[in-house]
C-alpha cells in the first residue's frame, strides 16, 4: 500500500529547485521512517530538518565533526 502523500497547493512550486542526492540506504529507511511518522511529504521533512540545523559561527551545524573541515594550504600565486 503506498503512503498518503501531501501535495503543495497548485501553483505553490514556483520557483522551487530540485535537489539530487545519492545517500547509503540506512539513510534513506530513516528517512522515510520520519516521513512515515511524520505523515509529512519528503521535501517538508528536509527543509524542516534544514532550517532547524543549529548552525555554529561559521555557519557549519554544530554537530559536523571538526576533522571533517578541510585544511587550507599556504601556496603564494
Amino acid at each position: 500500500m503506498a503512503l498518503k502523500t501531501t501535495r503543495r497547493p497548485r501553483g505553490t512550486g514556483a520557483g522551487r529547485v530540485a535537489v539530487f542526492a545519492e545517500v547509503e540506504p540506512a539513510t534513506k529507511a530513516r528517512l522515510d521512517d520520519i516521513v512515515a511518522a511524520t505523515g509529512a511529504p519528503k521535501w517538508a521533512v528536509i527543509e524542516a530538518l534544514i532550517e532547524h540545523a543549529e548552525l555554529d559561527a561559521a555557519g557549519r551545524p554544530v554537530w559536523w565533526p571538526q576533522s571533517a573541515q578541510q585544511e587550507v594550504l599556504d601556496v603564494s600565486a
